[in-house]
């Protein structure tokens, strides 16, 4: 529920950023790995020394406004920061001079430098801070360092489910619960995706809209619309079915009763002709994949419902796992000859508009396979399918909205492995040497005389990056899941947060 907080006002085709709370259990394994060098519960803020024109430190400490008032290591680690992302380099770096002489220094400094060898073993354990403490017992951290260095944690986004006109004053999202092992048999979960599977239906969800111009409905009503995505890449089409529903419903409403006169002068109902439902409206077709008809068929009967009333004109399911299927993918149902044929003359001569949804690989594939629909049926040569599909995308007639991480594991780990040691072969490429001055931080005690008020949910600045703004927090429920965006500023930049909650096999 969103208590009609205008702020979460949206379109089909927009994303709600969820700003989800790190696991107790976590924050309690890294502050007893640290040294508490503070209270863990006391209010603190981060200050930084001034320097003067020439670069010097002066004995001047200007507050940084990184947390909201009152909040503590502790809050800070449950609320604010990401302590699930491997460490990166220039953290390993800075946490060096805590560490005791010996094997794990030496390892540590190895993965310092950020080499080949850093790239194994991140992908290897992917390590949670708690782990990474675990790992390299010898480190002595103190706790205040946590609160000036650790990134900022990200908000994860969703495409929203629902249609505002047919669900109003709710938001619906479509969440795949993530967990996985990693190459050394350890257990992780999803951070977004578990946590909003913990709430109880009355918890608070610190949330805001992201808009989406880029992936929403076409205004023209007649053009042909193909949605096209796997697992929860449905989420932004079953709000898409909704809208389109809604809009034919209140069409027919105001078409069913209209007044004319009778030969006694009263005037009688007249219901508009059975054909015209579908006479203005172009159609609108679904390609849907996943592994099970019996288990991650999410939203079977829904789309029978929205079949049988006229809504939705085809649907085409794509099995991946279930034996009593063949094995297909979405884009194989895509590239059949009928359908291939079909969707040739809604691009060229209907104006249609294609959207797709799912991860990055599986987008990829469905290019390509719209790109040999074109070199097949319309005897087009590679390269000017492509600059097709370019002048598609150009002209907002090619959507596409696209998960940045998948969970096809080995895939994208080689991938990015191989990607990530070819960037550190580049940056060992002999450059000019620059100067950079540290900034010097401390951490302090709040000096507030008010009366500390109950802590909230931080609420965090919808832009990219790790900016969060002070403003006063929005509250979304689950049924009554009320949605907060919290918000501190800055951040050191070591790392930033991957997305990886409801990424769905093709």
């Amino acid at each position: 529920k969103t208590g009609d907080e205008s702020a979460l006002n949206y379109l089909p085709g927009d994303h709600l950023g969820v700003c989800p709370s790190n696991n107790p259990e976590q924050v309690d394994a890294i502050l007893k790995s640290v040294v508490s060098n503070v209270d863990v519960d006391t209010p603190l803020v981060v200050e930084t020394k001034q320097r003067d024109e020439a670069g010097q430190p002066v004995d001047i400490w200007i507050e940084e406004q990184r947390f909201p008032d009152w909040c503590s290591i502790r809050y800070a680690l449950t609320h604010y920061l990401d302590i699930t992302s491997p460490p990166t380099p220039q953290m390993i770096a800075l946490m060096l001079k805590q560490a005791s002489p010996g094997e794990e220094k030496e390892r540590l400094e190895i993965l310092a430098k950020g080499s080949s060898d850093y790239e194994d073993w991140k992908y290897e354990k992917f390590p949670t801070l708690a782990e990474f403490f675990d790992e390299f017992k010898s480190l002595e951290v103190p706790v205040s360092f946590l609160f000036t260095q650790l990134p900022i944690l990200q908000p994860r986004f969703y495409s929203i489910s629902s249609c505002p006109k047919l669900n109003p004053g709710e938001v619906h999202l479509t969440v795949a619960v993530v967990t996985y092992t990693t190459h050394v048999d350890t257990t992780h979960h999803g951070l977004c995706s578990t946590w909003l599977n913990e709430q109880s239906t009355d918890a608070a969800v610190p949330c805001f809209v992201r808009k989406a111009p880029g992936f929403h409905m076409p205004s023209d009503m007649t053009a042909p619309v193909y949605m096209i995505g796997p697992g929860t890449g449905i989420a932004p089409f079953r709000s898409f079915w909704q809208h389109r529903h809604f809009l034919r419903h209140s069409l027919l409403q105001s078409q069913s009763v209209s007044s004319v006169s009778s030969e006694d002068g009263r005037s009688k109902s007249v219901s508009s002709p059975s054909s015209s439902p579908n006479a203005s409206w172009g159609h609108m077709k679904l390609f849907f994949g996943c592994r099970f008809d019996n288990i991650d068929n999410i939203y079977k009967a829904e789309i029978a419902d929205y079949l049988l009333n006229g809504t939705l004109d085809k649907v085409f399911f794509a099995f991946s796992r279930d034996s009593n299927h063949p094995k297909q993918y979405v884009q194989d149902k895509l590239e059949a000859p009928s359908e291939a044929q079909q969707l040739l003359h809604d691009i060229c001569e209907e104006g249609g508009h294609i959207f797709v949804c799912g991860d990055v690989s599986m987008a990829d594939r469905v290019r390509r396979t719209v790109q040999g629909i074109l070199e097949t049926y319309a005897a087009m040569s590679t390269d000017e399918a492509g600059d097709f599909i370019s002048q598609m995308k150009a002209t907002g007639h090619y959507h596409e909205d696209i998960f940045g991480v998948t969970l096809k594991t080995k895939e994208v780990t080689d991938q990015k492995r191989a990607a990530a040691k070819r960037i550190w072969k580049m940056l060992q490429a002999p450059r000019r040497s620059r100067t950079s001055v540290a900034m010097v931080q401390r951490v302090v005690p709040a000096r507030v005389s008010r009366t500390q008020p109950r802590l909230k949910p931080p609420t965090r600045n919808p832009g990219y990056g790790a900016t969060r703004s002070m403003r006063p927090p929005k509250r979304i429920s689950q049924t009554s899941k009320k949605v907060t965006p919290p918000s501190p500023r800055g951040s050191t930049g070591l790392g930033a947060t991957e997305e990886e909650e409801d990424m769905e096999e093709i």
